[in-house]
């Protein structure tokens, strides 16, 4: 498929995902007002990657199937690419004012890192760095949105991960992992197609459990998102021209018993790996 359009992207939204805010279930994010103006944000910057004056700096040809895909996928190992990568993030970033720290750029760069260390993932389990590998092209040709979840729920700092209601295994299936949990902070995650569950809080030994990094869609059963009030009102735009456009969101990912597939899997129960993969 290539780069997306806006419309392929808005279309991408409706589906089954469970996102809340101020208690109530959003049936169809592209239809709640507060929403409306990151969408339309982020809509037009799909749509920007077929326009003949970003094009160049925005998309480069896809090395398996030729079609135009993002630069922040490219894998860089030549100056050459390195330009064209911090090109394409620079047209973003001044399309938006600089004003959206979570753009897809942010996850796709991430998506492509763990790509380039597919080795590293797969020395205990080779599948891990295959499926890192396999869900890295995926983004890249599908052009997906994400979002990712950054630490655990913070309820008491004096005791360990396990009094935080922190989002791990609980059973292992021939399907997959079973998980459940919470996981904060999901930025732009009511407009984003996946979810990426990262190495970002480090694990020490005991808190095998709580090791895994992981990717599933938004809409996956049993995932639900509880999110901050909006800062966009929907009200005027005039009157609100920062927040009516550029408010990305933030939320708390809730995991109740969610099947993670093994091919969705990066890391599971291996410590060592699972930090090293961290920032």
């Amino acid at each position: 498929m290539g780069a997306r359009t806006g419309k392929a992207y808005i279309e991408g939204l409706r589906d089954d995902r469970r996102i809340y805010v101020n208690g109530e279930l959003v049936r169809d994010v592209t239809r709640y007002r507060p929403f409306q103006g990151v969408i339309r944000t982020l809509a037009d910057l799909y749509d920007r990657q077929s326009d003949p004056t970003y094009a160049p700096f925005m998309t480069t040809p896809s090395p398996t199937s030729g079609q135009p895909v993002s630069t922040s996928f490219v894998l860089a190992k030549t100056q050459e690419e390195m330009v064209q990568r911090v090109n394409g993030e620079r047209a973003r970033c001044e399309l938006t004012y600089g004003l959206m720290g979570r753009l897809p750029d942010f996850m796709n760069a991430f998506v492509a890192d763990t790509a380039a260390i597919r080795d590293l993932l797969g020395r205990q389990n080779p599948r891990f760095g295959e499926n890192a590998w396999t869900y890295y092209e995926q983004c890249r040709e599908q052009d997906l949105c994400l979002t990712h979840t950054l630490v655990d729920p913070q309820i008491d700092r004096s005791k360990g991960v396990e009094a935080q209601e922190a989002l791990r295994v609980v059973k292992e299936t021939d399907a997959g992992l079973l998980v459940r949990g919470a996981r904060m902070l999901s930025t732009l995650a009511p407009v984003s197609d996946e979810l990426w569950v990262g190495p970002y809080m480090p694990r020490k030994p005991g808190e095998e459990d709580y090791a895994l990094s992981f990717s599933i869609p938004v809409a996956t059963p049993g995932l639900k998102f509880i999110c901050r009030e909006p800062y966009d009102s929907g009200q005027n735009q005039f009157d609100r021209p920062l927040s009516g456009r550029f408010d990305e969101g933030d939320a708390i990912a809730l995991f109740d018993d969610v099947l993670v597939p093994w091919e969705r899997v990066f890391a599971a129960r291996d410590v060592e790996t699972y930090n090293l993969m961290g920032p």
